[in-house]
């Protein structure tokens, strides 16, 4: 018991014992649980052994290797996590005899050859050797990528193991620290490639819910690279139409998946704006991508929207039971990712868009769906986008379309009064227009001015609960504030100058006390300042 108390005081000194002797296994190593720490700080004696060819060999076929049903369960356990750490302290030397031999890498990435699907804690070793290997040394890794182009076939094959997927992930430099460093030419490469077929072709049925789900979520994730080549290829015509030729199968498994990859496609999370500078060939690149992204897309609308119409509900689920009322059936997720869709299309500000959407009428629809779901506020707020960005685009055909067609006016006034409190932002966005150019605030305007329930509703609906919410006309002792200029915004004075209470509207003298604004103490420490200070003279 004392040696073992002492030994968590002695960081180093037992790995630095073993480098001591003669002769040592690197398995007395990779038992000690300093070797880590050792790692780290770069220990001469302990890197000049780690670095050698045929201990980097061994600690490969701990990670790759699965252990035996017989092994000893330290090769089971202890061996595998350890190198796996040792890997990820990064030490130059060791990465450099590993890349620097081909035979070892094509020992590490053996483990690809298995059938699907992989050991998890195996794949969970392998996938964070790799993306540190990736990330510190991209350009050694892309050569050997590219000198090894079936390596990406054999990724792909094992995309329903979450550790590849992040592996493929990186590779494409998809996330926030490959993306630093992940040259263009490694782009155009990749797009050279099949790898987005490759990920399309796994989205089909014969393919389980984790292949598809993580081929769209590699997609995604490449979408949201843009500007960039790899991004640019999946916003062809034929990929977009192998998306939604796997999204719309009977079933419709990925339909949400493959959404959610067009609305990357369309508003992308990463694209840098000092690139994206006016005349650039970067910007005229990304305006050219989303442009064929658009006019693919919308040549599926008109299945979107029959989608939508559609009334059977989820297969497991066909009846929802909520506080509101029985929902039969409940909306789901694919219809309320279409919307989403149709918003971030109308929102994208291509014409194309807007014709597609007129053409395929899927405003009524979505207003429909707002009715019959009064308290789905993902839909809600979909729906609200639409509309806004509707009624504030500069297009003369739009607003008709909206007023005379759709009927928004009518739509408003005439939704239940218990979802009546939702619609205050797309009334006032109607009514304002700020956004949008001075013909259309004209026409805006003259809409409502020419709608007498849209006046009716105004005066007896939005109006009344405009004043409710009005704090400043609160009748409770509030302060209603004609000028609050020198008090923050937890009510404290940071100003100079005193405030008169009396000059604030709404503040009562008979109030002063109830809400204890004068303290009845200040006149009596006045008084006693007073008292010293003339005692003091």
């Amino acid at each position: 018991m004392k040696s073992q108390y002492w030994r968590g005081f002695c960081t180093g000194a037992f790995a630095q014992q073993i480098l001591d002797k003669e002769e040592f296994t690197l398995e007395e190593l990779l038992e000690e649980d300093d070797i880590v720490q050792e790692c780290k700080s770069l220990n001469g004696r302990l890197v000049a052994f780690l670095r050698e060819r045929s201990t980097v060999e061994q600690l490969i076929k701990y990670i790759v290797e699965p252990p035996g049903e017989l092994d000893d369960p330290k090769r089971t356990y202890k061996y595998p996590f350890t190198s796996c750490e040792v890997f990820c302290c990064e030490v130059e030397a060791v990465f450099n005899t590993l890349l620097e031999d081909t035979d070892l890498m094509r020992l590490l990435f053996s483990l690809l050859d298995s059938e699907p699907p992989l050991s998890c804690k195996t794949a969970g070793y392998f996938g964070r050797v790799v993306s540190h290997l990736l990330l510190r040394k991209t350009n050694e890794m892309m050569q050997y990528f590219q000198e090894n182009p079936h390596i990406l076939e054999k990724l792909v094959n094992h995309v329903d193991t979450t550790s590849v997927t992040e592996i493929v992930k990186r590779l494409v430099g998809a996330d926030e620290q490959s993306s630093i460093m992940f040259m263009p030419t490694y782009a155009q490469w990749l797009a050279d490639t099949p790898l987005v077929n490759l990920l399309l072709n796994r989205l089909g049925s014969s393919h389980s819910v984790e292949v598809q789900t993580n081929a769209a979520d590699i997609l995604s994730a490449i979408a949201h690279t843009q500007p960039s080549p790899l991004a640019a290829k999946l916003t062809r015509e034929e990929c977009i139409g192998a998306l939604f030729t796997h999204a719309l199968q009977p079933g419709r498994a990925v339909l949400v998946a493959a959404l959610d990859v067009c609305i990357a496609l369309l508003e992308p999370k990463r694209s840098n704006a000092e690139l994206l500078t006016d005349g650039s060939p970067l910007q005229e690149s990304a305006r050219r991508a989303k442009a064929e992204a658009v006019a693919a897309i919308v040549n599926h609308l008109p299945s979107l929207v029959e989608l939508l119409q559609q009334q059977e509900g989820v297969a497991a689920m066909s009846s929802l039971d909520t506080p509101y009322g029985l929902l039969t059936p409940p909306l789901g997720r694919a219809k309320l990712k279409v919307v989403e869709l149709m918003a971030v299309l109308l929102r994208s500000g291509d014409v194309v868009a807007e014709r597609g959407l007129v053409g395929a009428n899927a405003v009524p629809v979505c207003l429909e769906l707002f009715r019959a779901y009064p308290f789905n506020n993902l839909l809600h707020h979909n729906v609200t986008a639409m509309l806004v960005a509707g009624v504030a685009r500069p297009s003369e055909g739009l607003i008709p379309y909206l007023f005379e067609h759709c009927k928004l006016l009518d739509w408003l006034t005439s939704l239940p009064t218990e979802i009546g409190s939702t619609l205050e932002g797309v009334a006032s966005a109607s009514a304002g227009v700020s956004a949008a150019e001075s013909v259309n605030r004209a026409a805006v305007e003259a809409y409502l001015a020419a709608s007498a329930s849209w006046q009716a509703w105004l005066a007896a609906e939005l109006h009344p609960r405009q004043d409710v919410e009005n704090i400043s006309k609160w009748q409770c002792g509030r302060p209603a504030a004609t000028d609050l200029a020198g008090i923050d915004s937890d009510g404290d004075e940071y100003q100079q100058n005193d405030m008169d209470l009396g000059e604030i509207q709404g503040m009562q003298p008979a109030l002063y006390h109830r809400y204890n604004v004068v303290d009845e103490g200040d006149d009596e420490d006045e008084d006693e300042d007073d008292e010293g200070g003339a005692g003091g003279g």
